[in-house]
């Protein structure tokens, strides 16, 4: 008796978990970039 194992597509699956941590590094690196942006903003009219 064979056991068949669940057909999982490693390459597929490891290349959408991959894919999903690069968006979600690139989308903290943004938020982080544009709320720097809004300090630098800030210190820049608070100057004035």
């Amino acid at each position: 008796m064979r056991r068949t194992k669940p057909e999982i597509n490693f390459p597929e699956t490891f290349l959408q978990i991959a894919l999903g941590a690069v968006l979600s590094i690139l989308q903290g690196v943004f938020i982080y970039k544009s709320i720097k942006n809004e300090i630098e903003k800030g210190k820049r009219t608070e100057a004035k």
